[in-house]
């Protein structure tokens, strides 16, 4: 289990660890002037079906739950042996990203295959340095191999040719000879940022219907800004 987070942390840029199943850190910065109240959020995701899946909120119980679980994966990250040219660094930048410490909200599916998280930064210039730290990352980190006690887990990235997300990828991930693919879309508007992933699909075109999902989230997201 440990190791596979690590590699969800890894590739999906401790974002799409959260996604999969992780959580985050401390909430400890205040969103920017105007913005909604984060809780408000939940009812653009039950609106939304994403990928034909309905989504539904955590609640206030499973989100700190699920931080605590990434608090402690972070502190066990140092004994991960990870191989593949500038992934051990991509790993630990992983684990203090701004948006970690933004009030945010997570919504999944049942099945567990169609997720999102919508965060609210400080400020705009806030979102749009995250993308490119993010793109970067996804860019430098393509091939890597991380290995956790006994379990070995080998991940592959592929960015998004188009540019419908500002930062996506499809990640593949193979442990005890099965293989999981996720094709994840970071993007952001005014102050908020929004993660949609969408696991095991293989199909064409995943950037632009990930992409289409975000621009109807924040066209509810925007109705409900106080200024």
């Amino acid at each position: 289990m440990k190791a596979r987070k690590l590699g969800a942390a890894l590739t999906g840029i401790a974002l799409a660890g959260i996604l999969a199943g992780c959580g985050g850190t401390a909430v400890d910065s205040q969103p920017g002037a105007g913005s909604p109240d984060v809780g408000d959020t939940a009812h653009i995701f039950k609106a939304l079906p994403l990928a034909g899946e309905a989504l539904v909120p955590y609640n206030k119980d499973k989100s700190v739950q699920l931080r605590q679980q990434f608090e402690l994966l972070a502190s066990e990250a140092n004994s991960a042996q990870v191989q593949g040219e500038g992934c051990q660094d991509v790993l630990r930048g992983s684990f203090a990203l701004a948006n970690l410490h933004w009030p945010s909200l997570a919504a999944t599916s049942t099945t567990g295959k169609s997720s999102a998280q919508v965060f609210l930064a400080p400020s705009d210039k806030d979102v749009a340095t995250l993308l490119g730290t993010i793109r970067k990352q996804a860019m430098t980190c393509r091939n890597a191999t991380v290995t956790f006690g006994s379990h070995v887990t080998k991940i592959s990235v592929k960015p998004f040719a188009g540019s419908a997300c500002p930062a996506g990828f499809t990640q593949t991930v193979t442990r005890s000879g099965k293989t999981q693919s996720l094709d994840v879309c970071f993007t952001g508007k005014r102050n908020a940022l929004l993660a949609v992933a969408v696991a095991d699909r293989a199909q064409q075109g995943m950037d632009e219907t990930l992409a289409a999902y975000a621009e109807d989230f924040f066209a509810q997201l925007g109705r409900i800004y106080l200024k």
